[in-house]
């Protein structure tokens, strides 16, 4: 068990065109050192003895080489199995990593993102954490500017019930506030920025809103 363990543990690091060997090898050890109360045919073990030399002459090893391991118990053996494990796990995430920088000049964040059809142009260009910022009754206040008194569309897209939207009194702006603070209440953590200008380009055709204004806005301090 401890020439085979340091067999496949020496050699699992090593070129990939050995895996298919150190496979031989483990799925062995694991046949005799895993199956408790397991027996094996007299044959069929000798079969297993000479898969494992020939193994071993594919790989240069001879076993006078790993008498080293026969004073190391299998609690050590199992140790170094899995630390040989993670070293080949980590080796092929640095790979990865490797072969994923490669493609980003080509495939990666530098690029621009594909126009999203629920938001405008512009919006896209925004950077992330802006567009997940919580809107504020300030932030209302500067859009409000920029909607038209057909804002009404706007209501019925934020899902504010009829009775809600008709008992509004006094301005045009006093009216819009008190709906859009209702949406802020109701969706809570998930009124943002971007949820709010996706509302308003889904009224872009029926309501009057100036884009420039609201870009301003958004872009700036407040």
């Amino acid at each position: 068990m401890t020439v085979l363990c340091r067999a496949f543990i020496d050699y699992s690091l090593i070129d990939r065109k050995y895996s298919d060997k150190v496979k031989i090898l483990r799925d062995l050890r694991n046949t005799y050192a895993h199956i408790p109360n397991s027996s094996r045919k007299q044959g069929d073990y000798e079969n297993d003895i000479a898969e494992i030399r020939e193994v071993f002459k594919k790989l240069c090893l001879s076993e006078e080489t790993l008498n080293e391991a026969e004073s190391i118990t299998p609690d050590d053996m199992e140790r170094r199995e899995l630390l040989s494990l993670i070293e080949t796990l980590r080796k092929e995430q640095a790979e990865f990593s490797e072969e994923v920088l490669k493609r980003l000049p080509e495939h990666g964040e530098d690029q621009p993102d594909q126009q999203d059809p629920s938001i405008p142009e512009w919006f896209q260009s925004v950077p992330r954490d802006k567009k997940q910022r919580i809107v504020t009754e300030i932030f209302f206040g500067r859009v409000e500017d920029h909607i038209g008194a057909d804002w009404d569309a706007i209501a019925v897209e934020m899902d504010i019930p009829k009775p809600k939207r008709e008992k509004y009194q006094g301005s045009i702006r006093r009216q819009m506030m008190d709906a859009f603070t209702t949406w802020k209440q109701k969706n809570s953590r998930q009124a943002t920025i971007v949820s709010f200008i996706q509302i308003l380009w889904q009224c872009n055709d029926r309501c009057t809103i100036d884009w420039e204004g609201v870009e301003r806005v958004v872009r700036g301090d407040w």
